[in-house]
């Protein structure tokens, strides 16, 4: 948009690798963020 052109065909693409399905949890719960990182959890203590 910034050049008034289009990309070509050929342009660069970002692919993203598939996430692990076990980091998929509530990273709002604290337990489990204890659990699962726990010198991260210590570093921002509620």
């Amino acid at each position: 948009m910034a050049t008034g052109k289009r990309l070509p065909g050929d342009a660069f693409t970002i692919r993203y690798p598939e996430l692990d399905p076990t980091w998929n949890f509530d990273f709002d719960d604290r337990g489990e963020i204890t659990r699962r990182l726990p010198r991260l959890a210590a570093l921002y203590p509620e």
